[in-house]
This record gives C-alpha cells, sequence and structure tokens, in this order.
C-alpha cells in the first residue's frame, strides 16, 4: 500500500511529491521492505517497483571525478590552433614494450616448439616498428602486451553468463543502500583510468573497484569501451569492478555477454588468447546524473578471480583490435590484384570502439587472398576495394564512437569535409570515381559494424518501399534484389539473423554510409553489416559467446554476395526479407 501510494504522489505532484515522501520517511519504509521481502520470483516486480520509487525520489549524485571530459584535446585543422600548452600535442614516443625479456623469451620457446617461431617473432617485429611510427594525440605509455604477441580469442566455444536473478537483487539493494546513505564511504576505491595502468592497493578491504570510462577525445560522451591494465592480484580472490558511467540505457550484459579478459602469466605458459570471464554480471541504472540531463547513467557491473597471484593482467569489453595490428596484417598479406572486373566496396570500423567490426574484416581478407576454390573464384569475378579501418584516428586514441573532432563520422558521408572528414571524403570520392568517371557502378557495398545490444549477425539494407521519402516509394520496386543477400546468408551461415535483418530507410539514416551510397550513387545492393558484441542465440553456437566472425562467417558472407548475380522479379520466389523482422534501431 505505502508503494502504490508513493506512486501515485510522484505522478500527480512531481518534484514536491518527492519532498514529501521524503518527509513521510515513506522511502526509508520502502527500504526496509526490499531488505525483508521474499527471495520467490514472484516478488521481483514488486521489489523494482520499491527500488526505482526509492531512486526517484533521493537526490541524484554527481559522478566521483571533477569533470567528466576527455584529457585529450584537438583543435581540428580548420579551426585556429590555441597556444601550445602540452595538453594536445601530438607525441610519437619510441617506448614500445610492454614486455619484459624473460616472458618474451618463454613464449618465444613456446611459439618454436609449435614451429610458429619464425611468423610469431616477424609479427612483433612488424608490430613494434609500425607502432613507433603511428601518430597520436593522445599520450603514449607502452605496448599493450596483447596487442603485441598477436592475441586472439580461444578455439573453445564458451558459454553466455547466466543472470543470477538474486545477484540483480543484491546489486539493486547495494544501490538503494549507497542512495540511502548508509554504506561507509570508503567501502569502494574510485578512480579514473585514463590512459593510465592502476595497480591494485596491497591492503584493499574490499576488493571492489568504481572505474570512470574516459570519453571520446575533445568530448564529455560516447562511454562504453574499456580496455585497461590491472595487476597485484590475488589468485582466487574476486575482484568486483563497476563501471559507474555508461551512456547506453541497455547492453547485452543483460543477456549473457561478459568481458573478456588476458592474462600474461597464461600466455607466457603457452596461451596467449582473449577469454571470457565474470560473474555476477549485470548491468543497471544508477544514481549518477548526467551533465545537462534528467536522465543517470548505468553501471556494468562484474567480479573476476583472476588465475595467478601477482600476475598481469587485461580486461576489455571486447577482443582489441589495434590500428597497428591492421597495419601488420596488411603488410603480411600484401598483394597485387589485377583491374577490369566488376568492384565490390567493404570498409569497417567507422564506430572506433566497434573491434569486432575488424575482427570480422581480417577474417574476410584472409579468406579472400587464400587458396580456397571459393576464394579464387571470388577473384576471377570481382575487385574488392577495402577500406578496413575508416576511424583510424578514433582508434588510435581510444575513442568508443566519434574521432578527434567528436563527430559520429556514420553521419558525415552525404557531405564529407575533407580537411575534417579526410578519410570518409576519399572513401567517398573512390566510389564515385568508379560510378561516374569509369561507369562502374560497384556490384556491391557493406559497411561493417558492430552491435551491443543484439545478439548475431544481421544486415541493413535499403528498399524503395520500405523508404520514409514518398518520391522513393513510387520507383521500381527493388525488394527482390535487395533481400537476396540476406536470403542466402540465411540458408548457408548459421551465425545469420534473418529475423534481425530489415531494409527500412529512415530518415534519421539519410546521411549515414548505407543510404548515401544506394541514393547518390545508385548501387542497390547496399548495406550495413551488424556483428553482435555477444554472440548467438540461435543454431550451433546458441548459448555461447564463441565469437570469431572472421573464422565461421566470411566465406558465407563472400560466397553469398556473389550469387544470385542477376536477380529478376521471377527469381523472387523466397518469403519476404522483411516479413518477421523486428522493428528497426533507435
Amino acid at each position: 500500500m505505502a508503494h502504490a501510494a508513493a506512486l501515485i504522489t510522484l505522478q500527480v505532484h512531481g518534484e514536491p511529491g518527492r519532498e514529501a515522501l521524503m518527509e513521510a520517511k515513506v522511502c526509508e519504509a520502502m527500504q526496509s521492505f526490499l531488505r525483508c521481502c521474499p527471495t520467490s520470483e514472484r516478488h521481483d516486480l514488486l521489489f523494482c517497483r520499491a527500488a526505482n520509487t526509492i531512486l526517484r525520489c533521493v537526490s541524484k549524485w554527481s559522478l566521483p571525478v571533477e569533470r567528466l571530459e576527455s584529457p585529450i584535446k584537438f583543435t581540428p585543422p580548420s579551426l585556429p590552433k590555441p597556444e601550445a600548452s602540452g595538453d594536445g600535442a601530438e607525441r610519437t614516443d619510441d617506448e614500445s614494450g610492454s614486455e619484459t625479456e624473460p616472458e618474451s623469451e618463454v613464449l618465444q620457446e613456446w611459439s618454436d616448439r609449435r614451429g610458429e617461431g619464425d611468423s610469431r617473432r616477424q609479427y612483433r617485429d612488424i608490430y613494434r616498428r609500425l607502432a613507433q611510427n603511428t601518430r597520436h594525440v593522445a599520450p603514449f605509455v607502452k605496448l599493450a602486451y596483447p596487442d603485441l604477441v598477436g592475441a586472439v580469442g580461444v578455439e573453445d566455444r564458451e558459454s553466455l553468463a547466466v543472470c543470477d536473478r538474486l545477484v540483480c537483487r543484491k546489486k539493486v539493494q547495494g544501490l538503494v543502500d549507497d542512495a540511502m546513505g548508509q554504506r561507509k564511504a570508503d567501502s569502494k576505491v574510485v578512480y579514473d583510468y585514463d590512459f593510465l595502468v592502476q595497480t591494485f592497493p596491497k591492503a584493499t578491504a574490499a576488493r571492489e573497484y568504481d572505474l570512470v570510462i574516459c570519453p571520446d577525445v575533445g568530448s564529455s560522451r560516447h562511454q562504453q569501451w574499456f580496455y585497461f591494465e590491472v595487476s597485484n592480484m590475488l589468485a582466487g580472490e574476486p575482484y568486483t569492478f563497476n563501471l559507474i558511467n555508461n551512456e547506453k540505457l541497455s547492453c547485452e550484459y543483460q543477456a549473457g555477454m561478459r568481458p573478456v579478459l588476458f592474462s600474461v602469466k597464461e600466455a607466457v605458459r603457452g596461451r596467449p588468447h582473449w577469454v571470457r570471464v565474470g560473474t555476477d554480471v549485470f548491468y543497471y541504472r544508477n544514481a549518477y546524473r548526467r551533465p545537462g540531463k534528467q536522465r543517470v547513467y548505468c553501471t556494468a557491473s562484474f567480479t573476476v578471480t583472476f588465475p595467478h597471484t601477482g600476475d598481469v593482467c587485461y580486461l576489455a569489453f571486447h577482443y582489441p583490435y589495434t590500428y597497428t595490428r591492421l597495419q601488420t596484417m596488411l603488410e603480411l598479406l600484401e598483394g597485387a590484384v589485377e583491374p577490369e572486373k566488376e568492384v565490390v566496396f567493404l570498409t569497417a570500423r567507422i564506430h572506433p570502439g566497434e573491434s569486432g567490426a575488424s575482427w570480422a574484416m581480417e577474417g574476410t581478407l584472409r579468406f579472400l587472398l587464400s587458396a580456397a576454390p571459393e576464394a579464387e573464384a571470388l577473384r576471377d569475378r570481382f575487385i574488392f576495394k577495402l577500406v578496413p579501418m575508416l576511424n583510424v584516428a578514433g582508434v588510435v586514441n581510444g575513442c568508443h564512437r566519434c574521432g578527434l573532432t567528436d563527430e559520429d563520422l556514420n553521419r558525415r558521408w552525404k557531405t564529407p569535409d575533407p580537411l575534417l572528414h579526410p578519410v570518409i571524403y576519399r572513401a567517398k570520392t573512390l566510389m564515385e570515381y568508379s560510378t561516374f568517371v569509369l561507369k562502374r557502378v560497384p556490384y556491391l557495398f557493406c559497411d561493417y559494424h558492430g552491435h551491443s545490444c543484439r545478439k548475431n549477425i544481421f544486415l541493413y539494407g535499403c528498399s524503395n518501399r520500405r523508404s520514409w521519402l514518398p518520391a522513393d516509394r513510387q520507383r521500381p520496386d527493388n525488394d527482390a534484389l535487395v533481400s537476396c543477400l540476406p536470403q542466402a546468408l540465411y540458408r548457408v551461415a548459421p551465425a545469420f539473423s534473418l529475423r534481425c535483418c530489415h531494409l527500412t530507410v529512415e530518415r534519421s539514416r539519410e546521411t549515414t554510409a548505407r543510404v548515401v551510397v544506394w541514393r547518390e550513387l545508385g548501387v542497390q545492393r547496399s548495406y550495413t553489416m551488424e556483428s553482435s558484441y555477444c554472440g548467438c542465440d540461435q543454431g550451433p553456437y546458441q548459448v555461447t559467446d564463441r565469437w570469431r566472425p572472421q573464422e565461421d562467417f566470411e566465406r558465407e558472407f563472400a560466397m553469398s554476395s556473389a550469387t544470385n548475380s542477376d536477380v529478376t522479379e521471377s527469381d523472387d520466389d523466397t518469403d519476404d526479407v522483411t516479413s518477421s523482422t523486428v522493428t528497426s534501431l533507435t
């Protein structure tokens, strides 16, 4: 009864209602109810409603940092440069090693025994050389060990995390206790890990850490991606990490996703892999106020038990993929391609935090350059033009969504600026040259992305009759042509989800690569491909977060995009690709 009255008071009276509830100590009564609420599942909804009522009444907090903005500044080239202060100067430091020599020798010995010594040594030498020559505005500290040794995911499949409802209750109860001021202020260690390496204090009573994620360069927004090093831990002891300033209201952490971990001690023992780790994984809204908004941030919380005492480990949102790895891989795969064929354009990594897009692109490259008969047939018919990393500056400087100009570059394809958006400008110019000068409209265009809120791999396309613009709907129906690739992938690729695809052209997407290439260049097969950070909920990969798209999907994608080359109305005997789709992203 107290809970229902509280909701009515909030809905009718707003802010005065909150004050009245606090004065009447209704929140204290509901907090007592939370502590003694039965643990049965049928009481979960009542538990959540009571907790939400309390959190709506209490005063919101400020983040435990002086101000949330990127410590790195960058002046776009078209604007006057500020006086030199040292904060945003470009640096090309020559420090290049994070691994110790004994560790390097042990790993090399293990590689030699497996017959991989020369290739691993060549990879490290190339990576180190290229990293030293990379220009960046972020302070350079050192090369992360997993990047230097070319770490990838494990071969075995890993199960999704199981969301324990009692753990969720415990997290919410702790949040309410914090909001009501009934937990000790020193029960957690708080720090901001912007471009720094943090170590655990030797004597920390409660091994629980609140982490503040760094915004993109020159911004105070776009917090989701993380990749940091920890050390000086004890084996077998649980350490809880709470990333407290996530902007997105939902994430696949709510549906089984877990962060990835790399252990240096495991690597030198012959297991240099990223692995999924974490228990008590939970994603929830907290009471930290977002600047200038009525909304609050979200917390991504997980507990890690490290395998070794005194280890050096790395934790990341998803399998990291650096610009230098891309350069190294391209140098190792370098070769010549013959002209005078149909053209396929593939691009990736316009959003720096979507590292899965780079893994998918690397898999595509490795397959297309392989000796497989299917790959040879594709090379005989097509010229593949790839831009494997569109937002190099954002990747190099650790951004999540934007680049150095604090702009979403996938909203700049309509009128890219040659100074502010040089890669987008030149990539579009290359496609325009093929279309209008060479008179060769690209056969297919696909932009690779990563997705944090859905599982599986899926495509977005452009249908005339599903466009927001009336003039598009008057044009000849192209659904048979556009739906061909999704339908083909649905038949041959177990990781591909047809129900998550859509062909809708929304007004808010008019400046994205997919829509601009379709509308301005007339490329009917213009797609965005989304790869889940989390994993699959269908087919042979169901209930697993093994996610290395380059091993399982690139062959199906490449082959499917080349089949059904001359689709006509009579060929469209399959179900409408959008008949079972979910609604488009907001």
